[in-house]
């Protein structure tokens, strides 16, 4: 029982750091030879690791497949260790697989599930997720509350590599907020904390930090970029984590998307979507219909749309997500 648990740990950390194969195939034996062995009770955690590999390298579906029975078989036995570590990895996979809501249902239960039993390891995992879930949804700001609501959690508790992940995730929103330098900094912190613990990133995620890396270097240029990677490598953990808190407060309103309307815009955007003419929104602003088509050129710009019916459809959207329990 013993060896079991040791040998699923020991996959789980070589492909944590970048042996994926050698890691797949230790926890695959495992799981093929823990029953005859009398080892069943690493298959759980075997069970986790192989599907958390599975679905950082880029097997969608066969991390979904490995995990529901687990899944099913924790609440059966109630299994309350395991039920929100599976739930967190169905909901990787279903946001994966572009099915929002469904994530959202099994991130919100894996958080109730983490917090009833005070784990807060997964607890943090849960929240972690559901911001990635609330950004695919279009909502940046909300997003970056419940990563720094994980964050905040991963840092008191000491939980290392899982700040690294925080700490990417908050570089990723401060890119599409277009704050390059700031981005750059938070990624190269949270690389330095990856090498001094020999961890790397997975495939899935290496490949979305390589896409950002190129964005920010191209709004940012090089020589800024790369000087702001040197401030953020040479941060402690205790500082970056300090700095990506101030940062968020410092950070200026991006210039394209929902997070770059003033709030003016935003009125415009709920009384042109619930069909206001200009003068009876200018009416409602006390200001001018040419004000409010000159409030409307810019929201179209900024949004990316070309007309009102599509301004329409994305505020109708935009609402809908925002509608969703999070709480």
């Amino acid at each position: 029982m013993t060896a079991g648990i040791a040998i699923a740990l020991l996959g789980a950390g070589e492909g944590l750091s970048g042996d994926y194969d050698a890691g797949a195939e230790r926890l695959a034996t495992l799981l093929r030879t823990a029953g005859a062995s009398g080892g069943s009770v690493a298959v759980p955690q075997a069970l986790i690791q192989l599907a958390t590999l599975t679905f950082g390298c880029g097997d969608v579906a066969g991390a979904r497949e490995l995990i529901l029975p687990l899944v099913a078989e924790s609440r059966a036995l109630g299994l309350m260790a395991y039920l929100p570590w599976t739930l967190c990895i169905v909901g990787s996979c279903e946001l994966a697989l572009g099915r929002l809501a469904e994530a959202r249902i099994a991130l919100e239960e894996a958080r109730a599930v983490a917090t009833t039993f005070g784990n807060p390891w997964t607890s943090a995992l849960a929240i972690h997720r559901l911001g990635d879930v609330t950004a695919q949804e279009g909502d940046t700001g909300a997003a970056e509350d419940l990563y720094h609501e994980a964050l905040a959690s991963r840092h008191k508790c000491g939980f290392s590599p899982d700040i690294a992940e925080s700490l990417d995730a908050l570089a990723s929103i401060a890119a599409r907020q277009e704050s390059s330098l700031e981005a750059a900094r938070l990624y190269a912190a949270a690389g330095t904390l990856r090498r001094s613990l020999g961890l790397v990133r997975f495939p899935v995620a290496q490949r979305e930090y390589e896409e950002q890396i190129s964005q920010i270097r191209r709004h940012g240029g090089d020589a800024a970029c790369d000087a702001a990677c040197a401030e953020g490598a040479a941060l402690t953990v205790d500082d970056a984590v300090a700095y990506a808190s101030r940062a968020r407060g410092a950070r200026k309103r991006p210039s394209v998307g929902w997070d770059s309307l003033t709030p003016t815009e935003q009125r415009v955007v709920t009384l042109a979507a619930a069909g206001l003419t200009n003068p009876q929104i200018g009416e409602k602003l006390f200001v001018s219909r040419g004000t409010v088509k000159v409030h409307l050129a810019h929201i179209f710009t900024k949004l990316g749309v070309s007309t009102r019916s599509e301004l329409a459809a994305e505020a109708t959207r935009r609402r809908r997500n925002e509608g969703a329990p999070r709480d």
